[in-house]
């Protein structure tokens, strides 16, 4: 009889789970395809009259794991995909990787990243610590969008070591430096939800960008200031980021031919990954 009865007491005693961490772990051979697609929606006053543009890009990059190490893990990314369509001024620039009779602006320089292969090592924490810089790069600031630009698409450091359970909160900060424009994000993470070894994160914060841009050979000056709010779908085993939505929505002053221009831009970028 004290037995039922320690084992009906013992039925009632909360159950202790261990707290998932969020880890990054890529084993050696093991491929990604990530797909990403940006768009950017901007609106300048110039002289009392407005002036529209638009950006709709898309990137397909598969990852590989060459070597993965205690230390740090070897990484090649190799671009297989590329489209663009970009409205400014009346005009409109269009490219696709899967034609072969493009046309345009865009044309030679896209043909250079299509296929390109480049080499990254990140370390434990999935920070980068060496990374090729090919001339083929695009200028963010001159075409307005991040084709070929730095980084691990599918990954990001400031999730790994994290604990990965509904109601964990934390602040961080992040600058980037592009050729002559520095971007400072800001703000707070928040776990949404955990299942089925997935973690739902959110973020909402602020970023600001200061600096020079180059359009039409023409460099000028700008600075900017967004709110920022976004969502991620992140593996808790591998570090991968399955599925994530950044928004960004803001006011920016352009500095250029001796008039200051003022413009409104908002811009989605959202990206899928899976596993090969």
């Amino acid at each position: 009889m004290k037995l039922f009865k320690l084992i009906i007491a013992l039925a009632f005693v909360p159950a202790v789970t261990q707290a998932q961490t969020i880890q990054l772990k890529l084993p050696k051979g093991a491929k990604y395809e990530i797909a990403t697609t940006t768009r950017v929606n901007s609106s300048a006053s110039v002289m009392g009259q407005e002036m529209e543009s638009a950006l709709d890009n898309s990137v397909v990059e598969s990852i590989e794991v060459k070597d993965a190490r205690a230390a740090e893990t070897d990484i090649v990314s190799i671009i297989t995909r590329i489209t663009a369509n970009i409205q400014a001024m009346g005009q409109e620039m269009a490219y696709n990787s899967d034609k072969k009779d493009n046309e345009g602006a865009l044309t030679e320089t896209f043909d250079k990243l299509k296929g390109r292969v480049k080499n990254i090592t990140i370390d434990a924490n999935g920070k980068i610590v060496k990374e090729d810089k090919p001339a083929e790069e695009i200028s963010a600031g001159a075409m307005g969008m991040s084709v070929g630009a730095g980084g691990l698409p599918g990954f990001n450091s400031i999730f790994t070591g994290r604990e990965a359970k509904a109601g964990t909160t934390w602040y961080d900060s992040t600058k980037n430096v592009a050729e002559k424009l520095t971007t400072s994000t800001a703000g707070n993470y928040t776990v949404q939800s955990v299942s089925d070894g997935t973690a739902i994160i959110s973020f909402a914060g602020t970023q600001t960008s200061t600096g020079t841009i180059e359009q039409m050979g023409m460099e000028m000056g700008m600075t900017t200031s967004s709110k920022v709010t976004s969502q991620f779908e992140v593996d808790i085993a591998t570090g991968l980021i399955k599925k994530s939505s950044v928004t960004t929505d803001g006011n920016s002053t352009i500095e250029a031919g001796g008039m200051s221009i003022p413009a409104t831009i908002k811009s989605t970028i959202t990206s899928s990954a899976r596993q090969l």
